[in-house]
């Protein structure tokens, strides 16, 4: 009687696993935008000589990842830097890309700043990207490391 109580139990988690794991593969993939569309012009920064913006992006979830491609844009909407390929973002992950003012040569402005944005796309399932993907661009002094500017983002929740 034990021996086919747990073979009923067994059996039972190991259905309900498999229902676990075939619903969460076949779960939709969502996009989601970051910092603004670029071609909007309303998040720009500017970045003089040295400084360098650093873009972290976060993944405070527990449970699954997410891919995301970056960029950082200028005026213009040309590629300054951007991710060779999608990065892979692991619960619970943060990872940071720079762009380092000194080592531009785009146009600057009057004052010697070039004007840029960020832009990250992010795929995963929708639930995991609206609670916990995080972005954050700084700007710091290249000498000193102190931080001028910040901006985070995080998408609101359902």
């Amino acid at each position: 009687m034990k021996t086919r109580n747990r073979i009923t139990n067994w059996l039972s988690s190991v259905a309900l696993a498999v229902a676990m794991i075939s619903l969460w593969a076949v779960w939709p993939i969502s996009r989601v935008e970051a910092i603004g569309d670029p071609t909007d012009g309303k998040y720009g920064l500017g970045l003089a000589r040295g400084q360098t913006a650093r873009l972290t992006v976060i993944n405070s979830g527990e449970e699954r990842g997410f891919v995301v491609d970056w960029k950082f844009l200028d005026n213009e909407g040309r590629p300054l830097a951007q991710s060779h390929g999608p990065v892979e973002m692991l619960p619970g992950q943060m990872q940071s890309f720079d762009l380092d003012g000194d080592a531009l040569n785009s146009s600057r402005d009057r004052f010697g700043r070039i004007q840029f944005r960020a832009k990250v796309d992010g795929r995963g399932q929708r639930r995991d990207l609206n609670h916990n993907f995080q972005i954050l661009v700084e700007i710091f002094d290249n000498d000193t490391g102190k931080t001028t500017a910040t901006i985070y983002s995080s998408p609101e929740s359902d």
